[in-house]
């Protein structure tokens, strides 16, 4: 473990670009799928005969080819969105199928009922489980018994990977994030939008510079509920109005905002961002995993950012996947025990024991925080009550 205290904060640059694509928007929607699916998989698995997490990754999920038009007060539906579960997945344990096409259907869908709320599974959305059982490696997919799942009981780095996480988030980041989760009611058992006539296909962007912030929110309306240009244009004037009280909420006096709702509008209707059933996933837009968030819900450029994408991978044994999650707690676990901001990389070689992880850096600002034994200790603690893969299986609908 290396500690270092040479952070510098992106609050303190004199730029700072954030950005988030909201949870309808096609990629989001592509890593929201392929976790679900793992998650479902996974939760099987330990709830069943193998008593273990088996081998998967659905890491590849496609979404696209959809074509459904739209106008003012009205759609068509002529070619149906198409969610292509890519990777593989082990189809039966001890001789026994697992069933493992419902599963992906069944996650799948009750993902997109939550946030993709005005698409139907077989009308307007098909879903294709594609997951397949290819390897070079005997009964990897097939398993007879946990002696082909050896990382059931001795969990191995599945590949060589780095991740970092930080905390805690900028007062940019904090605004962009929060101002995509205000489109949607949190108060009941799952996320509904928060109005009716928007779409989740968002997107939104800030620049600062100084105490400046700069905000542009790309937010579809549901073509249905528009009567004509006046009508659009009008809601738009009035969804910027609001969104603007909300930023200003959240930057709470810190930075000072000015936020822009779809710029490309124009007088003549040729740019009016609308949709019929909220997603550009229906007009050619395609999504795939790893192309949109990471696991804290933003793209931050100025930030370093793990070498790979933590959605559908397997929570028992990828790096990918485990890594991210254990380097995001223990930088919100160092940042709220020692209230100092900080950085946490992991890696392992392919092969070596998933945990502890073999590298650790924990990066400090100068002067800031607990003496390295301290940490250290700390550190070390929060690893050892680490669980693999029961900590990686809490459902999260954020970020």
């Amino acid at each position: 473990m290396q500690i270092s205290r040479s952070l510098t904060s992106v609050a303190d640059l004199p730029v700072e670009t954030v950005e988030r694509k909201g949870f309808g928007h096609p990629d989001t929607l592509a890593d929201g799928i392929a976790e679900a699916v793992s998650q479902a998989f996974s939760k099987a698995c330990l709830e069943g005969e193998p008593g273990a997490v088996l081998h998967h990754n659905v890491d590849k999920v496609y979404i696209g080819a959809g074509h459904i038009a739209s106008w003012f007060g009205g759609h068509e539906v002529r070619e149906p969105v198409v969610v292509r579960i890519n990777g593989r997945m082990s189809s039966s344990y001890g001789g026994t199928d697992l069933g493992i096409e419902d599963i992906q259907v069944a996650a799948a869908t009750e993902y997109l009922s939550v946030f993709a709320p005005h698409y139907r599974v077989g009308e307007t959305i098909r879903i294709e489980p594609n997951a397949t059982q290819h390897t070079k490696r005997p009964h990897w997919f097939t398993p007879r018994d946990l002696a082909d799942v050896p990382d059931a009981k001795e969990p191995r780095a599945s590949d060589t990977a780095l991740c970092v996480a930080h905390a805690p988030l900028s007062p940019t980041e904090y605004i962009v994030r929060e101002l995509e989760y205000a489109l949607w009611d949190w108060s009941g058992e799952h996320p509904v939008p928060r109005w009716s006539d928007v779409g989740q296909d968002v997107k939104v962007f800030a620049w600062r510079t100084g105490r400046r912030l700069e905000l542009t929110a790309c937010v579809p309306l549901l073509s249905d509920t528009v009567a004509s240009l006046d009508a659009y244009l009008e809601r738009i004037r009035h969804l910027e109005g609001e969104l603007q009280t909300i930023a200003e909420r959240l930057a709470a006096g810190r930075l000072d905002v000015r936020l822009r709702v779809n710029p490309v509008d124009t007088p003549q209707g040729h740019r009016c961002y609308m949709l019929a059933l909220g997603s550009c996933i229906e007009c050619g837009e395609e999504g795939v995993v790893g192309r949109g968030n990471g696991w804290n819900g933003l793209i931050s450029p100025l930030r370093p950012r793990s070498m790979e994408s933590p959605f559908g991978k397997n929570p028992a044994y990828h790096t990918g996947k485990v890594y991210g999650q254990v380097a995001q707690r223990l930088a919100d676990d160092i940042h709220q025990r020692f209230g100092v901001a900080c950085s946490v990389w992991l890696s392992s070689p392919n092969g070596y024991p998933l945990l502890p992880p073999h590298n650790i850096w924990v990066e400090l600002p100068p002067g800031e925080g607990p003496d390295d034994r301290e940490l250290e200790v700390f550190v070390q603690e929060r690893l050892q009550n680490t669980q693999v893969p029961g900590d990686m299986l809490v459902r999260r609908y954020r970020p």
